[in-house]
């Protein structure tokens, strides 16, 4: 079975840090040639993005990821919270 990786490197050399894996947020990948985006953890949407490559028949191409936008967090009001 063939590894799966993720170029980290565009994202590293723009904020100069690693990213937040547990960060909500909206991640962009660079994918033979294309920005594509998607929203969750880094961890889930490293799972879409390789789906993708794959749906799409792109073997081989390896996701580079290059960009986020943290979500804002949501406090939800319960009953108990009134």
């Amino acid at each position: 079975m063939k590894k799966l990786m993720i170029d980290i490197a565009p994202f590293f050399e723009k904020h100069g840090q690693a990213p937040d894996t547990a960060q909500v947020a909206r991640w962009t990948f660079r994918i033979a040639d294309s920005k594509v985006s998607f929203s969750g953890t880094l961890v889930e949407v490293t799972s879409t993005a390789f789906l993708y490559v794959h749906i799409l028949d792109l073997e081989g191409a390896v996701p580079a990821l290059v960009d986020y936008s943290p979500m804002p967090s949501i406090h939800r009001v319960t009953p108990l919270d009134r």
